[in-house]
């Protein structure tokens, strides 16, 4: 374990080093993501080929992530604090529908169901997953921020399919809410909580009667709180490579 006394040359040197391979690997993710999506945009519209980069992206991430030996850090178990799920649930499962739900046809249901299924199968185990892990000798909240960084920067890939400012927004919504996820998949030790919160909001929007910006903003700001509240009791120090593992270890 990397504690602030007696290895700080080491510690300081692991976390500098993480954060470099985080960033360079996310830079790159970019850079594939942006050519599968240019190339798609030959042939098809901006939504599928948006959907084509997520497909290629939902491959090649869980392949990386086993090529670099991380598959059994990750967090691929069942949540120890369920009740921590609690107000991530209420937010992302009440909140939307206080004022009723509406129902889009059965294709875009489906649709819908499969590319929020990948967006939260990719997105978090790249950024609460791999990235999350490299950062990991930093300590735990500098982990939870920088890779919340990264996620935000992964969306400006989006400026390929939608309007910059929409992209802007988004990537300030991705910030505030990949500290959620962050917080959840550290506090939880699971990295399923992640995927499915993130996967149930993307996905329940399109089901509001609420003007869909103004719930997605009130929905991050929400969730955004709650991962400071989380966050609370983590330790600043370094940690272990492996941090989120032991069933009370920030709980």
């Amino acid at each position: 374990m990397i504690q602030p006394s007696g290895r700080p040359t080491t510690a300081r040197f692991a976390s500098v080093s993480g954060t470099r391979v985080a960033t360079l690997l996310t830079a790159l993710n970019l850079l594939v993501a942006a050519g599968a999506g240019l190339i798609a945009l030959k042939f098809t519209s901006s939504t599928n080929a948006s959907l084509v980069a997520l497909a290629l992206m939902s491959v090649l991430t869980p392949a990386l992530v086993k090529t670099l030996g991380f598959w059994k850090d990750v967090g691929f178990k069942r949540p120890h604090a369920w009740r921590l799920l609690v107000v991530p649930a209420v937010v992302v499962l009440v909140l939307p529908f206080l004022r009723g739900a509406q129902t889009p046809p059965a294709g875009t249901v489906l649709l819908l169901l499969v590319g929020y299924l990948l967006t939260g199968w990719y997105e978090e185990l790249w950024s609460r997953g791999l990235v999350l892990r490299l950062l990991s000798p930093s300590g735990v909240r500098r982990a939870v921020v920088v890779s919340s960084l990264l996620f935000a920067a992964l969306h400006l890939g989006n400026v390929l399919y939608r309007d910059p400012v929409i992209v802007a927004a988004q990537a300030v919504g991705a910030l505030c809410s990949g500290m959620a996820y962050a917080a959840v998949r550290v506090r939880t030790g699971s990295l399923w909580a992640a995927m499915l919160v993130h996967a149930l909001h993307d996905f329940t929007l399109h089901f509001t009667t609420f003007p869909v910006i103004a719930l997605n903003v009130t929905q991050d700001v929400l969730l955004l709180a709650y991962a400071l509240v989380l966050l609370r009791g983590v330790p600043r120090a370094g940690v272990d490579p492996r941090p989120f593992d032991a069933p009370d270890a920030h709980v």
